[in-house]
């Protein structure tokens, strides 16, 4: 009489390859939030037979990993600018697979207007003034379909809202634009010209 008896062992080296998470936020497009919320690392995950998915990571950019654990859901905060978030999957054997990056743009910083762009202002001013306001913003940039420029009249140069024309007139879409040629500049010597960027 013999007997057999068969082992079967099975080799893993190859790191497992992650899935294609759900995001909060879209990537590639500019937001202004201060978290992202990560669903679904497992969805189409997988091991190609080897020991099997063990857990999750996620890092920002070039920070340390952080391991989520194998439901493939976290919450991580953004900081401002263009981050790379970056997934991988570790299988039971510890073999690391390849990342997946995703690029999200991130700015909560308001543009700043750094000056005005007029021409010398006189009561013999004759026809259409242009202004321009050299702005800048250090992360999405500007975007002139909504920002506008307006002015106005005003006795001190103080106040929010210019107290001699009472109102702000706006003068266009974009960063520069042109005051109406229909002012009669003689009548406002003395008086201030308030102008203000909605950026």
């Amino acid at each position: 009489l013999s007997s057999q008896s068969t082992i079967h062992l099975g080799i893993d080296r190859t790191g497992p390859t992650v899935g294609t998470p759900a995001l909060s936020e879209n990537s590639g497009s500019w937001t202004s939030s201060s978290t992202l919320h990560v669903t679904g690392l497992g969805n189409g995950a997988t091991d190609n037979g080897g020991s099997g998915i063990a857990s999750y990571h996620v890092r920002d950019s070039t920070d340390e990993w952080t391991d989520i654990g194998v439901g493939g859901s976290t919450t991580m905060p953004l900081d401002e600018g263009i981050r790379t978030i970056q997934f991988r999957a570790i299988d039971k054997l510890g073999n690391t697979g390849s990342p997946l990056d995703v690029t999200i743009k991130v700015d909560r910083t308001a543009p700043i207007a750094g000056g005005w762009i007029i021409p010398d202002l006189t009561d013999s001013l004759y026809g259409e003034v242009p202004i321009t306001v050299d702005a800048t913003d250090m992360h999405s940039g500007i975007d002139d379909s909504l920002s506008t420029l307006q002015y106005g009249f005003d006795s001190d140069g103080l106040g929010s809202t210019p107290d001699l024309s009472t109102t702000w007139f706006e003068i266009g879409t974009g960063t520069s634009g042109t005051i109406s040629s229909s002012i009669d500049w003689s009548t406002k010597a003395g008086q201030y010209l308030a102008l203000r960027a909605v950026l």
